[in-house]
């Protein structure tokens, strides 16, 4: 900048200067640099500075920031005649600089930078170009930053950025400082396996949000009071569940795990696997540094292994608390009624499915029933849309639930009904002809090949018969892939038989519960459902769960039958 003042008179000026960041604020190397040679260039163009105006973190698509609330505000005022900035991107970008300059001259007030190009139509044609370049360099950066970013977790090293790692982990740093890799944090890590041992127990996650507030124990971000959202993301988080190798291996084969980060992985350590990439931001609006977080398609993720030996986690005990919030819903509260025993979750119609409602009549504060949703009787040639349509008594109905969930919560009857259902998924091919049929596959390929190299058979002919090959080898590999699941599905019950079986015997007061938050426990614990008929008719079923976790297996919705008839 050489123009210089011809008049004796200063001109008031007003510097301003924005900053992306505020760790860019806190450290103020760079706002300091601005102003300061600001400075020593208006002052020798006979500038006098009325203002200094710098803000951070605020950003650059925002028309409406308070720094530039008090210029327009000095403007109005009369006090400035001219702004600078050290570069006309300080004044954001696309046409928040043009939208400020056109408003600071209808006011009388020349919006400036060092390196605007000037005054004349010279430097607004170069301002202009100046900030689409800006606005183009910036998405370069976010989509370099992104590239990078994705490649750092394709080499199975977790992001170090944002709000901090899991809970119940630190960052593991490199030599370089960078982050690496996730360990465990004791004592967090022990609040976790607490939840996990909690909610696998059949606690609610109201009473373990209760245990945790009363033992003192301070929220993930802060604060002593955990919310219901926080227990649920902790407990469904993939980090904490150690994976099985077949899921290790699925997940390269899916391509969201990279197979050379596969191969490094120790057979005798579980991982845990932390996404990347499964949401993404968008802006909402350019007035506001709000941004609204959307999912990521699955085929975007990046599988992260997470190590945790020593963590202390167990994949039972995890996937048995997964399997005790999957339908948690809290009781309700109809009429002002607390002891609503199997309202959201226990309690459903015999004759549609659908979940029974709570009711209870507004003209009576006495009279309480569970009703099926779709109760509307036959009107006209319009027919009912459920047959079930009674309304039952809540009080005597689940008086009946607990009196028939006591009579089939027997030990030796769970373990009869558990082993009748594991023993009708047990029937299926059996692996080893598979890996057999795997093997034959392949030398069927080979000597293909070898014919082709002879010139027995020609390359069309070849190319049929590989064809036929690998339609007949995929379709064994995925016979192969449905076994190991259907064995871990067999495990996970015969797991999930053994605890329940367990936490009966090791409780001598479980058939004594008085408490209907108790009760719903001793419900969720054991997967029980209740299905109600017309005529009163009370079923209970006992939800295994045989297949993959987050899946509705047949045996869950069929479950474990008993029915009574009150």
């Amino acid at each position: 900048m050489t123009e210089t003042n011809g008049d004796a008179r200063e001109v008031p000026v007003a510097l301003y200067d924005r900053l992306s960041t505020a760790s860019q604020a806190k450290e103020g190397y760079a706002s300091e640099g601005h102003m300061r040679e600001l400075r020593e260039e208006l002052a020798a163009t006979g500038r006098r500075v009325v203002a200094e105006i710098a803000e951070a973190d605020e950003k650059r698509w925002m028309y409406d920031r308070p720094g530039v609330r008090r210029l327009l505000k000095l403007a109005e005022a009369g006090e400035i005649e001219e702004v600078w900035a050290w570069s006309w991107r300080r004044y954001g970008e696309g046409s928040v600089p043009q939208r400020l300059e056109e408003d600071l001259e209808d006011l009388g007030v020349a919006l400036r930078a060092l390196d605007d190009g000037g005054e004349g139509m010279g430097g607004k044609i170069l301002r202009a170009v100046g900030g689409a370049l800006s606005s183009e360099e910036q998405a370069d950066r976010v989509r370099k930053s992104k590239m990078g970013l994705g490649a750092k977790a394709g080499k199975g090293h977790v992001i170090g950025s944002g709000r901090g790692p899991r809970y119940g982990f630190r960052i593991v740093r490199n030599e370089r400082g960078r982050a690496v890799a996730y360990e465990t944090c004791e004592p967090k890590m022990g609040v976790v396996r607490r939840i996990f041992e909690m909610l696998g127990a059949g606690t609610s996650i109201y009473a373990v949000q209760v245990a945790l507030e009363e033992s003192g124990v301070d929220a993930p971000r802060g604060g002593a009071r955990w919310s219901r959202d926080t227990i649920k993301k902790i407990v469904r988080e993939d980090t904490y569940l150690p994976h099985t190798a077949g899921e290790l291996d699925a997940l390269a084969a899916e391509g969201l795990l990279s197979g050379e980060v596969r191969e490094a992985l120790d057979p005798s350590r579980p991982y845990g696997i932390d996404y990347y990439g499964r949401t993404r931001t968008r802006r909402i609006s350019r007035h506001t540094k709000k941004r609204r977080a959307e999912p990521a398609p699955r085929g975007e993720w990046t599988a992260i292994p997470v190590d945790l030996f020593g963590s202390g986690l167990d994949r039972a005990r995890v996937l048995g608390a997964r399997s005790s919030i999957e339908d948690n819903r809290e009781p309700s509260r109809a009429g002002d009624r607390r002891e609503w025993e199997l309202s959201r979750g226990f309690l459903y119609c015999a004759e549609c499915g659908r979940a029974m409602n709570a009711w209870a009549p507004s003209r009576r504060k006495d009279l309480f029933y569970y009703r099926c949703p779709n109760l509307h009787k036959a009107r006209g040639n319009v027919p009912a849309r459920c047959p079930n349509n009674t309304c039952h008594r809540a009080g005597e109905l689940e008086f009946w639930a607990w009196a028939t969930f006591q009579v089939s919560a027997d030990p030796e009857n769970l373990v009869r009904l558990y082993d009748e259902k594991i023993a009708e998924r047990s029937s299926r091919v059996s692996p080893e002809a598979l890996k057999r049929r795997r093997s034959e596959l392949e030398l069927e390929r080979r000597g293909y090949l070898k014919q082709n190299a002879r010139g027995v058979i020609s390359d069309a002919e070849l190319d049929a018969l590989l064809a036929g090959t690998e339609e007949e080898r995929a379709q064994v590999i995925q016979g192969l892939e449905d076994a190991r699941e259907a064995d871990a599905g067999l495990e996970r019950a015969r797991q999930e038989r053994d605890e329940a079986v367990r936490f009966i015997r090791s409780n001598g007061q479980f058939f004594f519960v008085d408490d209907p938050e108790e009760k719903r426990g001793c419900y969720r614990r054991l997967g029980a459902r209740f299905e109600v008929a017309k005529d009163g008719a009370l079923t209970l079923r006992f939800g295994v769960d045989l297949t993959r976790q987050g899946e509705r297996s047949e045996a869950g919705e069929e479950g474990l039958r008993l029915t009574t008839t009150r």
